[in-house]
Protein backbone atom coordinates (compact mmCIF):
# COMPACT_ATOMS: atom_id res chain seq x y z
CA UNK A 1 0.00 0.00 0.00
CA UNK A 2 1.23 3.23 -0.57
CA UNK A 3 -0.43 6.99 0.00
CA UNK A 4 -2.84 8.46 -1.80
CA UNK A 5 -3.79 12.25 -2.30
CA UNK A 6 -7.53 12.77 -4.45
CA UNK A 7 -7.65 16.77 -5.89
CA UNK A 8 -10.12 19.14 -5.77
CA UNK A 9 -13.15 16.98 -3.96
CA UNK A 10 -15.68 19.06 -2.38
CA UNK A 11 -16.96 18.45 0.94
CA UNK A 12 -19.98 19.85 2.77
CA UNK A 13 -19.77 21.50 6.35
CA UNK A 14 -22.42 21.23 8.68
CA UNK A 15 -23.43 24.97 10.52
CA UNK A 16 -26.01 22.83 12.70
CA UNK A 17 -26.44 19.47 13.60
CA UNK A 18 -28.08 17.41 16.30
CA UNK A 19 -27.71 14.23 17.57
CA UNK A 20 -23.91 13.67 15.88
CA UNK A 21 -21.49 13.46 18.92
CA UNK A 22 -18.89 12.32 16.18
CA UNK A 23 -17.53 12.80 12.65
CA UNK A 24 -19.24 11.04 9.28
CA UNK A 25 -17.48 11.08 5.96
CA UNK A 26 -20.42 10.40 3.34
CA UNK A 27 -20.02 6.99 1.47
CA UNK A 28 -23.43 6.18 -0.18
CA UNK A 29 -24.48 6.10 -3.80
CA UNK A 30 -25.48 9.72 -4.80
CA UNK A 31 -29.06 10.91 -3.40
CA UNK A 32 -30.14 12.37 -6.89
CA UNK A 33 -27.41 11.45 -9.50
CA UNK A 34 -29.23 13.73 -12.07
CA UNK A 35 -29.21 17.07 -10.29
CA UNK A 36 -26.62 19.13 -11.93
CA UNK A 37 -25.54 20.98 -8.51
CA UNK A 38 -24.40 17.36 -7.20
CA UNK A 39 -20.77 17.11 -6.86
CA UNK A 40 -18.60 13.59 -6.96
CA UNK A 41 -18.48 12.28 -3.84
CA UNK A 42 -15.12 10.82 -2.42
CA UNK A 43 -15.53 7.52 -4.07
CA UNK A 44 -16.36 8.72 -7.13
CA UNK A 45 -13.33 11.15 -6.85
CA UNK A 46 -11.24 8.60 -6.15
CA UNK A 47 -12.20 6.10 -9.26
CA UNK A 48 -11.98 8.96 -11.30
CA UNK A 49 -8.48 10.25 -10.69
CA UNK A 50 -6.95 6.54 -10.72
CA UNK A 51 -6.42 5.79 -7.26
CA UNK A 52 -8.55 3.19 -7.06
CA UNK A 53 -10.24 0.81 -9.70
CA UNK A 54 -13.82 0.72 -8.85
CA UNK A 55 -16.19 2.46 -6.21
CA UNK A 56 -15.71 0.07 -3.72
CA UNK A 57 -14.76 -0.05 -0.21
CA UNK A 58 -14.48 -2.92 3.11
CA UNK A 59 -15.78 -2.14 6.18
CA UNK A 60 -14.71 -3.81 9.58
CA UNK A 61 -15.92 -2.53 12.64
CA UNK A 62 -14.43 -5.10 14.62
CA UNK A 63 -16.08 -6.16 18.04
CA UNK A 64 -15.87 -4.63 21.43
CA UNK A 65 -12.45 -6.43 22.34
CA UNK A 66 -10.96 -5.02 19.27
CA UNK A 67 -8.43 -2.48 20.03
CA UNK A 68 -9.51 -0.90 16.28
CA UNK A 69 -10.45 -1.25 13.11
CA UNK A 70 -10.33 -0.65 9.48
CA UNK A 71 -11.98 0.79 6.20
CA UNK A 72 -10.10 -0.24 2.79
CA UNK A 73 -11.13 1.69 -0.25
CA UNK A 74 -10.09 -0.97 -3.12
CA UNK A 75 -9.75 -3.84 -1.21
CA UNK A 76 -10.44 -6.57 1.28
CA UNK A 77 -8.48 -8.15 3.76
CA UNK A 78 -9.42 -12.12 4.11
CA UNK A 79 -7.38 -12.10 7.24
CA UNK A 80 -10.91 -10.03 9.22
CA UNK A 81 -13.20 -12.55 7.88
CA UNK A 82 -14.49 -16.07 7.71
CA UNK A 83 -15.54 -18.60 5.14
CA UNK A 84 -16.70 -17.35 1.58
CA UNK A 85 -17.97 -13.86 1.03
CA UNK A 86 -22.13 -13.96 0.06
CA UNK A 87 -22.91 -11.69 -2.68
CA UNK A 88 -26.37 -9.27 -1.69
CA UNK A 89 -28.15 -7.22 -4.36
CA UNK A 90 -28.21 -3.85 -3.46
CA UNK A 91 -32.38 -2.90 -3.75
CA UNK A 92 -33.74 -0.30 -6.51
CA UNK A 93 -34.88 2.95 -4.88
CA UNK A 94 -37.93 1.92 -5.84
CA UNK A 95 -38.10 -1.56 -4.19
CA UNK A 96 -36.76 0.18 -0.76
CA UNK A 97 -38.81 1.01 1.85
CA UNK A 98 -38.44 5.04 1.47
CA UNK A 99 -37.53 5.22 -1.98
CA UNK A 100 -33.98 6.45 -1.49
CA UNK A 101 -30.93 4.81 -2.92
CA UNK A 102 -28.98 3.76 -0.21
CA UNK A 103 -27.22 0.09 1.10
CA UNK A 104 -30.76 -1.60 0.95
CA UNK A 105 -30.21 -5.54 1.10
CA UNK A 106 -32.73 -8.29 2.05
CA UNK A 107 -32.80 -9.51 5.33
CA UNK A 108 -33.89 -13.54 5.54
CA UNK A 109 -33.74 -14.84 8.35
CA UNK A 110 -33.60 -14.13 12.14
CA UNK A 111 -32.11 -16.38 15.39
CA UNK A 112 -30.89 -16.80 18.65
CA UNK A 113 -27.90 -19.17 19.89
CA UNK A 114 -27.90 -19.73 23.62
CA UNK A 115 -24.99 -19.98 26.03
CA UNK A 116 -25.56 -24.12 25.89
CA UNK A 117 -25.24 -24.19 22.39
CA UNK A 118 -28.61 -24.60 20.95
CA UNK A 119 -29.98 -22.30 18.76
CA UNK A 120 -33.79 -20.88 17.68
CA UNK A 121 -34.52 -19.29 14.56
CA UNK A 122 -37.02 -17.79 12.31
CA UNK A 123 -38.68 -19.02 9.43
CA UNK A 124 -38.31 -17.60 5.38
CA UNK A 125 -38.51 -14.12 5.69
CA UNK A 126 -38.28 -11.22 3.67
CA UNK A 127 -37.17 -7.71 5.05
CA UNK A 128 -35.31 -4.63 3.57
CA UNK A 129 -32.33 -3.67 5.94
CA UNK A 130 -29.28 -1.08 5.16
CA UNK A 131 -26.06 -1.28 7.13
CA UNK A 132 -25.48 2.71 8.68
CA UNK A 133 -22.34 2.18 10.60
CA UNK A 134 -23.41 6.01 11.96
CA UNK A 135 -26.65 4.10 13.80
CA UNK A 136 -25.19 3.31 16.99
CA UNK A 137 -27.95 0.78 17.53
CA UNK A 138 -29.73 -1.24 15.26
CA UNK A 139 -33.71 -0.71 14.53
CA UNK A 140 -35.80 -3.10 12.71
CA UNK A 141 -39.83 -4.02 12.58
CA UNK A 142 -41.43 -4.25 15.40
CA UNK A 143 -42.08 -7.96 15.14
CA UNK A 144 -37.97 -8.87 15.03
CA UNK A 145 -37.91 -6.70 17.63
CA UNK A 146 -39.95 -8.27 19.60
CA UNK A 147 -38.92 -12.22 18.25
CA UNK A 148 -35.27 -10.89 19.67
CA UNK A 149 -36.70 -9.55 23.02
CA UNK A 150 -38.91 -12.49 24.21
CA UNK A 151 -36.12 -15.25 23.18
CA UNK A 152 -33.36 -13.45 25.07
CA UNK A 153 -32.33 -15.40 28.32
CA UNK A 154 -33.67 -12.74 31.08
CA UNK A 155 -34.51 -9.82 28.63
CA UNK A 156 -37.77 -7.75 30.51
CA UNK A 157 -39.71 -5.34 28.08
CA UNK A 158 -39.53 -1.51 30.14
CA UNK A 159 -42.55 0.37 28.25
CA UNK A 160 -41.10 3.80 29.32
CA UNK A 161 -37.78 3.66 27.50
CA UNK A 162 -39.18 1.11 25.01
CA UNK A 163 -35.68 -0.86 25.27
CA UNK A 164 -35.53 -4.87 26.61
CA UNK A 165 -33.52 -4.42 29.77
CA UNK A 166 -31.50 -7.18 30.44
CA UNK A 167 -28.28 -8.03 33.02
CA UNK A 168 -25.20 -7.00 31.94
CA UNK A 169 -23.23 -9.98 33.42
CA UNK A 170 -25.15 -11.84 30.69
CA UNK A 171 -22.93 -10.02 28.28
CA UNK A 172 -20.00 -12.56 29.60
CA UNK A 173 -22.14 -15.40 28.58
CA UNK A 174 -21.45 -17.29 25.27
CA UNK A 175 -23.87 -17.25 23.04
CA UNK A 176 -24.91 -15.20 19.87
CA UNK A 177 -27.66 -12.91 18.46
CA UNK A 178 -27.94 -14.34 14.63
CA UNK A 179 -29.34 -12.41 11.63
CA UNK A 180 -29.41 -14.65 8.00
CA UNK A 181 -28.94 -13.79 4.41
CA UNK A 182 -29.36 -16.08 1.93
CA UNK A 183 -27.10 -18.27 2.62
CA UNK A 184 -24.96 -16.98 5.14
CA UNK A 185 -25.27 -16.13 8.39
CA UNK A 186 -24.17 -13.72 10.95
CA UNK A 187 -23.67 -13.95 14.57
CA UNK A 188 -23.51 -11.33 16.96
CA UNK A 189 -21.88 -12.32 20.19
CA UNK A 190 -23.77 -11.25 23.47
CA UNK A 191 -20.90 -8.50 24.22
CA UNK A 192 -21.38 -6.82 21.23
CA UNK A 193 -25.40 -6.54 20.90
CA UNK A 194 -25.84 -5.30 24.85
CA UNK A 195 -25.28 -2.29 25.40
CA UNK A 196 -25.08 -0.05 28.87
CA UNK A 197 -26.52 3.11 29.42
CA UNK A 198 -25.74 3.65 32.87
CA UNK A 199 -23.63 2.80 35.29
CA UNK A 200 -25.62 -0.10 36.69
CA UNK A 201 -28.27 -0.72 33.38
CA UNK A 202 -27.84 -2.72 29.99
CA UNK A 203 -30.61 -3.06 26.94
CA UNK A 204 -30.54 -5.13 23.78
CA UNK A 205 -28.79 -3.40 21.09
CA UNK A 206 -32.38 -2.64 18.91
CA UNK A 207 -35.37 -0.95 18.75
CA UNK A 208 -38.60 -0.73 16.58
CA UNK A 209 -38.87 0.86 13.69
CA UNK A 210 -41.58 -0.18 10.99
CA UNK A 211 -40.52 2.58 8.02
CA UNK A 212 -36.61 2.28 7.36
CA UNK A 213 -35.17 -0.51 9.36
CA UNK A 214 -31.22 0.27 10.14
CA UNK A 215 -28.99 -2.49 10.79
CA UNK A 216 -26.41 -0.49 13.08
CA UNK A 217 -23.18 -0.96 15.21
CA UNK A 218 -24.60 -3.64 17.00
CA UNK A 219 -24.93 -5.83 14.21
CA UNK A 220 -22.18 -4.57 12.25
CA UNK A 221 -19.40 -5.70 15.01
CA UNK A 222 -20.14 -9.00 14.11
CA UNK A 223 -19.92 -8.16 10.41
CA UNK A 224 -17.21 -7.83 7.63
CA UNK A 225 -18.97 -5.57 4.55
CA UNK A 226 -17.65 -4.46 1.08
CA UNK A 227 -19.55 -2.25 -0.32
CA UNK A 228 -19.28 -2.27 -4.15
CA UNK A 229 -21.30 0.48 -5.46
CA UNK A 230 -20.46 0.22 -9.23
CA UNK A 231 -22.41 -3.59 -9.48
CA UNK A 232 -24.73 -2.85 -6.96
CA UNK A 233 -24.06 -5.30 -4.79
CA UNK A 234 -22.84 -6.35 -1.01
CA UNK A 235 -20.83 -8.94 -0.21
CA UNK A 236 -20.48 -9.80 3.53
CA UNK A 237 -19.00 -12.24 6.32
CA UNK A 238 -19.23 -13.28 9.78
CA UNK A 239 -16.18 -10.61 11.07
CA UNK A 240 -12.97 -12.08 12.38
CA UNK A 241 -9.71 -11.31 12.84
CA UNK A 242 -6.19 -13.60 12.36
CA UNK A 243 -3.90 -11.82 10.71
CA UNK A 244 -4.05 -9.90 7.16
CA UNK A 245 -4.00 -10.45 3.56
CA UNK A 246 -4.98 -7.60 1.96
CA UNK A 247 -6.55 -8.57 -1.96
CA UNK A 248 -7.94 -5.76 -3.97
CA UNK A 249 -10.50 -4.88 -5.80
CA UNK A 250 -10.60 -4.87 -9.77
CA UNK A 251 -12.87 -3.34 -11.69
CA UNK A 252 -16.12 -5.03 -14.03
CA UNK A 253 -18.64 -7.26 -13.01
CA UNK A 254 -16.73 -9.32 -11.08
CA UNK A 255 -14.68 -6.28 -9.39
CA UNK A 256 -14.89 -8.31 -5.99
CA UNK A 257 -12.87 -10.96 -5.76
CA UNK A 258 -14.19 -14.79 -5.03
CA UNK A 259 -12.20 -15.34 -2.05
CA UNK A 260 -12.32 -16.81 1.37
CA UNK A 261 -11.54 -15.71 4.67
CA UNK A 262 -8.33 -16.98 6.29
CA UNK A 263 -9.83 -17.34 9.77
CA UNK A 264 -11.43 -20.09 11.26
CA UNK A 265 -15.06 -20.92 12.02
CA UNK A 266 -16.12 -21.56 15.61
CA UNK A 267 -18.44 -25.07 16.26
CA UNK A 268 -22.05 -24.73 14.99
CA UNK A 269 -24.82 -24.51 17.38
CA UNK A 270 -25.66 -28.03 18.13
CA UNK A 271 -29.55 -27.85 17.25
CA UNK A 272 -31.54 -25.40 15.19
CA UNK A 273 -35.33 -24.74 15.66
CA UNK A 274 -37.40 -22.80 14.25
CA UNK A 275 -39.69 -21.18 16.96
CA UNK A 276 -38.57 -17.58 16.17
CA UNK A 277 -41.80 -15.48 15.10
CA UNK A 278 -40.84 -12.95 13.07
CA UNK A 279 -43.75 -11.35 11.46
CA UNK A 280 -46.58 -11.16 14.38
CA UNK A 281 -46.68 -8.21 16.65
CA UNK A 282 -48.14 -9.16 20.24
CA UNK A 283 -47.53 -8.16 23.68
CA UNK A 284 -44.34 -8.27 25.33
CA UNK A 285 -44.97 -11.71 28.34
CA UNK A 286 -42.05 -10.31 29.95
CA UNK A 287 -41.95 -6.54 31.56
CA UNK A 288 -39.96 -4.35 33.56
CA UNK A 289 -41.20 -3.09 36.69
CA UNK A 290 -37.92 -1.15 38.26
CA UNK A 291 -36.97 2.18 37.93
CA UNK A 292 -36.55 2.57 34.19
CA UNK A 293 -32.93 4.09 33.20
CA UNK A 294 -32.37 7.10 31.09
CA UNK A 295 -31.34 5.82 27.92
CA UNK A 296 -31.51 8.84 25.86
CA UNK A 297 -28.67 10.60 26.67
CA UNK A 298 -26.05 8.18 28.15
CA UNK A 299 -24.62 5.07 27.45
CA UNK A 300 -21.00 4.07 27.33
CA UNK A 301 -21.75 1.69 24.16
CA UNK A 302 -21.48 -1.90 23.96
CA UNK A 303 -22.02 -3.86 27.47
CA UNK A 304 -18.74 -6.16 26.55
CA UNK A 305 -16.59 -2.90 26.58
CA UNK A 306 -17.38 -2.03 30.28
CA UNK A 307 -14.13 -0.49 31.19
CA UNK A 308 -14.58 1.79 28.90
CA UNK A 309 -17.69 3.62 31.15
CA UNK A 310 -16.20 6.68 31.72
CA UNK A 311 -16.20 7.45 27.87
CA UNK A 312 -18.32 9.96 26.47
CA UNK A 313 -22.07 10.15 26.78
CA UNK A 314 -23.94 8.86 22.94
CA UNK A 315 -27.36 8.74 22.55
CA UNK A 316 -28.40 5.03 22.04
CA UNK A 317 -31.66 5.85 20.82
CA UNK A 318 -30.63 7.78 18.41
CA UNK A 319 -28.24 7.58 15.35
CA UNK A 320 -25.09 8.86 14.48
CA UNK A 321 -26.23 11.56 12.36
CA UNK A 322 -29.74 13.38 11.73
CA UNK A 323 -32.64 12.09 9.78
CA UNK A 324 -31.77 14.15 6.85
CA UNK A 325 -27.97 13.40 6.60
CA UNK A 326 -28.83 9.60 7.23
CA UNK A 327 -30.68 9.48 3.74
CA UNK A 328 -27.84 10.75 2.25
CA UNK A 329 -24.88 8.57 3.27
CA UNK A 330 -23.33 5.39 5.10
CA UNK A 331 -22.08 6.98 7.79
CA UNK A 332 -18.67 5.97 9.07
CA UNK A 333 -18.12 7.09 12.70
CA UNK A 334 -14.78 6.72 13.98
CA UNK A 335 -14.21 6.43 17.50
CA UNK A 336 -17.27 5.02 18.82
CA UNK A 337 -18.20 4.49 22.28
CA UNK A 338 -15.85 1.83 23.13
CA UNK A 339 -12.66 4.20 22.02
CA UNK A 340 -12.47 1.81 18.70
CA UNK A 341 -9.71 3.25 16.31
CA UNK A 342 -10.28 3.57 12.75
CA UNK A 343 -7.47 3.00 10.15
CA UNK A 344 -8.19 4.29 6.66
CA UNK A 345 -6.01 2.62 4.33
CA UNK A 346 -6.15 2.84 -0.16
CA UNK A 347 -4.93 -0.15 -1.92
CA UNK A 348 -2.96 1.33 -4.34
CA UNK A 349 -3.19 -1.36 -8.01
Amino acid sequence: MLAATIKKQIFGIGLESYDIPLGILGLSPAVNPNDPDIYPFVLDTMKSQGVIKSRAFSLDLRGVSEPEGAIIFGGLDTGKFIGTLEKLPMLRPSQSPSGADRYWIVLTGIGITLPDGTSDRSGDIEVAVFPDSGGTLSRLPTPIFQAFGESFPGALFDPQSGFYIVDCDVADQRGSVDFYFNNKRIAVAYADFIWQVNSQACVLGVLPDDDEPVLGDSFLRAAYVVHDQDNRNLHMAQAASCGSNIVSIGSGSNAVPSVTGLCTAAPSATRTGFGLDATATRQPSNIFTGDSPDATAVGPGPAGGRTSATAGALNPSGTGQSGAGRSACLSLGFGFAAAVAFSASVLMV
